[in-house]
Formats: structure tokens, sequence, C-alpha cells
């Protein structure tokens, strides 16, 4: 075995770290409250918590940003800190509107527009990455998104699970939502990044596009979701096993955040679901999976993820 061979054989698979920047507005929007965007305390108390542990691992992550928080000077500042750190800032539209795929293509458009201009006067560079709200996207947001020169969508969890949880717990706690969200039939997408077809964004087609669909990774093989809203209620015995399954199998992770998984206690009672652990057992259960992705993987930010995927396919 020559030394090039070696070297691809340690090769750890890659992983990316995205954090999606939902905060106290909206949130209350998802259960139909309207509210300012400032004070904010999920997002201006979450994201130094974010920065802290990712210097602690040297961990360069992505952050989906939704712009209209961009028009807060603080928010601003705090999203050049990350850009600046090097940090990937990516576009989770202009005032995450819930049913985002329902939308006229044109209001989408101009969602995602609107965004890209005030993420790139505020950092001076475009975003190339796009999430959908409540990964509310289908194939028509995709085509949009490649005729705007985005490089990559990550709004699809491939697990037939999700929907029937967000079912449950709406039954569960009386509310109805305001998203589409994850459709069960995504259970049939590839766990892993792949050219989505054209009319179903869930099928990949064997035609090369400019445009890559990163999906949200779940467990191989169960196809449950392992990303941190999971991590958190169910901790190291969930943790670890889906974890280690994935380094077993030589499997790239695209795992996922959201700002409330770092917040401050949010003690509103419109907002059951960000009751739970003390923010001190929160941030342990995410240093164990940190630690564990550091060890298993190579932690790169999506952009540089999907360039590295574009370069070897070239070779």
């Amino acid at each position: 075995m020559n030394k090039m061979s070696q070297t691809k054989t340690k090769q750890k698979p890659f992983a990316t770290v995205q954090v999606d920047l939902d905060g106290l507005w909206t949130n209350l929007g998802y259960y139909g409250h309207e509210a300012p965007i400032s004070p904010d305390p999920v997002f201006m108390s979450s994201i130094p918590r974010f920065i802290k542990l990712f210097d602690k691992y040297n961990i360069k992550a992505t952050f989906f940003t939704i712009a209209k928080d961009l028009e807060d000077p603080e928010k601003a500042e705090l999203i050049r800190q990350l850009h600046s750190s090097g940090h990937e800032i990516a576009n989770h539209t202009y005032d995450h509107p819930f049913g985002f795929r329902s939308l006229p293509i044109e209001i989408q458009k101009n969602q995602i527009q609107k965004a890209h201009q005030l993420i790139k006067k505020t950092i001076g560079v475009d975003p190339v990455g796009f999430k959908a709200p409540g990964y509310d996207a289908n194939a028509a947001t995709i085509n949009l998104l490649e005729t705007l020169n985005y490089q990559y969508d990550s709004s699809v969890i491939p697990t037939w699970s999700y929907p029937l949880i967000l079912k449950t717990y709406a039954f569960l706690t009386r509310t109805k939502s305001p998203s589409h969200g994850p459709k069960a039939i995504w259970g049939l997408a590839k766990n892993r990044i792949y050219s989505p077809n054209s009319k179903k964004e869930w099928k990949e087609t064997v035609r090369e596009r400019k445009i890559k669909e990163f999906p949200c990774t779940v467990a191989p093989i169960f196809r449950f979701p392992i990303h941190a809203t999971f991590a958190l209620k169910l901790g190291s015995p969930f943790i670890i096993p889906t974890l280690w399954l994935t380094k077993l199998l030589c499997q790239d992770i695209n795992y996922e955040f959201h700002a409330a998984d770092l917040s401050d206690t949010v003690d509103d009672k419109r907002l059951a679901h960000l009751k739970g652990h003390p923010v001190e057992l929160r941030i342990n259960r995410i240093e164990t999976v940190l630690k564990i992705l550091t060890r298993t993987h190579e932690i790169i930010p999506s952009k540089e993820y999907i360039n590295q995927k574009s370069k070897n396919k070239q070779e």
C-alpha cells in the first residue's frame, strides 16, 4: 500500500455543524404571536456560548441567519464577529415565514434575495447556502436557489419519523403548526449530499447540478433524527451510540443546532417547547456532542464541504 492509499485509509469522515439562529421573535411567531426583533435573549445569549464552545474545540460552523435580525445593530455586530472568526454565514430567509413552500415563487424569491442583500451588506460576502424555515422547502425552492447561484440547500431531513413526531407533539400540546415541515417521503432521500431532482427534492438525479441538497443527517439504518433537539432531551445514551455509528460506517455528518439550544432559559408560557433543561445541563450535553464529533470526524464549514466534494468529483 502506497503512502497516498495509507493517507486515504486514515482520513476521518467529514462533519459540518450548522446553527439555525431562530430568536425569540421567531419562536413566538411559530405559535402566531407577534414580537419585535429586540430584545431577544435567545439570540443574544446563545451566540456567545456557541462561540466559546466552538473556539474550545477549534470548530468553524455555519450559522443560518434570519436577515431581519441584521437590522438590529447589536445582532449585526455578533454576526460580523462570527464571520471574522471564520464561521460561515448562510441564508435563512428575511423574516422566517412559516409555510414557506406554499408561498408563491416570487415571494420565496423576494425572501431569499432580500436576506442575501442584507447578509452581504453586513459581512461583505455573498451567502451560498440556504435553509427554509421549518425545513419547509420543495423542488421549486431548490430550482429557484440554483438560478440565484446558491451552492447548496439544507432543508431536507431524510426521515419518515419527523412528520409523525410533529403531529404527535401538536396533538399533545393542542397546537397547530403553521408550517408544512418535513415530508414523510423524505425518508427515501439520501442520507448524504446529492444532486436533487428538479421535480422531486427528495430524489437524487443522475444529472450533475450546480446546486446540491445537503440534508440534516439522521441515524444510519434507523433513520431517526440525531440533531441537538433530540440529543438535549435524551442525553448520552442517545448521543454516544448514534454518533459512533456514523463513524463506524464512515459517514459524513451534517449536524444541526438551534439558537435556543444554548440560550438563557425562556420563562414564557407561550413557548412550551423551549422549556426544558437548565442551561448548564444543555451546555454539558452539547459539549459531549462536540467532543465526539471532533474525535470521529474532521469538522469544516458547509460551503467548504460542498467545495471539497465538487473538487473530488472533478478529479
